[in-house]
């Protein structure tokens, strides 16, 4: 397994700008730099924890707009973690054997424009 986060810690600071929603998956956007969430994103927030698409996912992933990342985790065929300042907690399963396709995630990292896949 592969830690990523040396190459995710460039979130940390970053506030959350956008949030899209791509036919089947979820676009996290900071200052430029993005997460593209192939597989599905949950958030954690006071306890209660949402997986999109599920009704309601939209509106947790919308509320985190204008957070800040905290701190970022992430070991590939693990899970990604991004917490966020109000103690919200976005993950994403990168477990390989869970995957709908060969990628769980892709990292564009708009300061180095470099584009990481996991």
């Amino acid at each position: 397994m592969t830690d990523l986060t040396p190459d995710l810690q460039y979130l940390v600071g970053e506030p959350l700008n956008q949030v899209c929603f791509v036919m089947d998956y979820v676009e996290l956007h900071f200052n430029g730099s993005y997460i593209r969430c192939l597989e599905p994103p949950t958030v954690v927030q006071s306890a209660k924890q949402i997986t999109f698409p599920a009704s309601g996912s939209r509106d947790a992933l919308c509320s985190l707009i204008e957070r800040q990342v905290r701190s970022v985790q992430g070991v590939d065929g693990g899970e990604l973690r991004l917490q966020f300042d109000d103690g919200s907690l976005v993950t994403v399963d990168l477990s390989h054997e869970r995957r709908a396709s060969p990628e769980a995630i892709h990292f564009r990292n708009e300061a180095t424009g470099e584009t990481q896949y996991w």
